[in-house]
């Protein structure tokens, strides 16, 4: 019970990203079948040890093993090199051919448990898998209300819901917007109404900003979570020194909106620099209409609480009520 309890506080931490009535669960659950599956096991090889019997069969479990685990240690970063099991392996292979029982079942006993535990890290991988991609599921399937549009003239832009115009800004050099089809497969907490990016034709060149209109039932902590969450879940392989910040260092007294939002940095190891990602909420003609959000992802400029070019949008977003025509 105790080891149980022990690996679970271990597969909590990998999904510490998940509401702590979803991460426990699963994390006791694993720990305590994991926990007992290591009591069977030792017990079997116990039994098998003082039995005398052959050794051929945990040769070759032996052999199945270290395949898993070279074959995890090749794909994965970081745990120990190939080399210190390749010479795992050679001294198995010379223990089992000097017939030297007791430290070969003392090794082969050490690399179960090695095993066993690197599985339950496999199935807890698996179930946070599972858990994004119920998350994902739900979130797409939210409906889209479809209520904005845009007009643009040269560098500006409107944005109007049905009939008045609620929102007016200017595309600052060195971006590019982009609207229609090329925004139709995001995926996000609400359909997407213009994209700026810095190339004419990649709508992943950074900096880029797109501006949403969020699905119902979406507010600022139920997006902050579901950031949190799929940022801590990206593979290790991309993000590093994933870092919350504090949003009021990054307000402007001269924006034009109350913005609230969340926003994190961390080193890409694609872009190979550090990125600053997040979002903010503002309302764009007063409280009677819902909010609108910009998601921003952007490398981090030294000296500049955001992108000069992100800071130019930003600051161009102007509101219409009622004094802004759409024709």
């Amino acid at each position: 019970m105790a080891i149980g309890i022990f690996l679970a506080f271990l597969f909590e931490a990998r999904l510490s990203a998940f509401p702590f009535f979803i991460s426990w669960p699963v994390s006791l659950f694993t720990g305590l079948w994991t926990a007992l599956l290591l009591v069977y096991v030792f017990g079997k090889l116990i039994l098998r040890f003082q039995s005398g019997k052959s050794l051929i069969l945990e040769g070759l479990l032996s052999l199945l093993i270290l395949a898993g685990i070279l074959i995890d240690s090749y794909f994965a970063e970081g745990g120990l090199p190939l080399l210190f099991w390749g010479f795992l392996a050679a001294l198995m292979v010379v223990l089992l051919l000097m017939k030297q029982r007791f430290y070969f079942y003392l090794s082969f006993s050490g690399l179960t448990l090695f095993g066993l535990i690197l599985v339950s890290f496999w199935c807890i991988e698996l179930q946070r898998y599972v858990i994004v991609s119920a998350y994902e599921a739900a979130w797409s399937g939210v409906q889209q209300q479809n209520q904005y549009s845009v007009q643009q003239r040269e560098q500006d832009f409107s944005v109007s819901r049905g009939k008045d115009v609620v929102l007016q800004f200017k595309v600052p050099e060195g971006l590019y917007a982009h609207l229609g089809d090329e925004l139709k497969k995001m995926d996000s907490a609400g359909r997407p109404i213009v994209l700026f990016s810095a190339d004419d034709s990649d709508t992943q060149r950074i900096p880029v900003i797109v501006l949403f209109e969020i699905s119902s039932g979406m507010d600022r902590d139920t997006i902050r979570n579901r950031a949190t969450m799929l940022l801590e879940n990206v593979q290790s392989n991309q993000v590093e020194d994933l870092k919350k910040e504090k949003e009021t260092s990054l307000l402007s007294p001269d924006f034009p909106f109350d913005y609230e939002g969340s926003f994190w940095t961390y080193f890409d190891r694609f872009e190979a620099t550090r990125i600053r990602t997040g979002f903010f909420l503002f309302r764009p003609a007063g409280q009677e209409l819902p909010p609108l959000m910009v998601w921003i992802r952007e490398p981090v400029a030294e000296g500049f609480p955001f992108h000069p070019a992100t800071l130019a949008l930003l600051k161009s977003f102007m509101p219409c009520t009622g004094q802004c025509s759409s024709n």
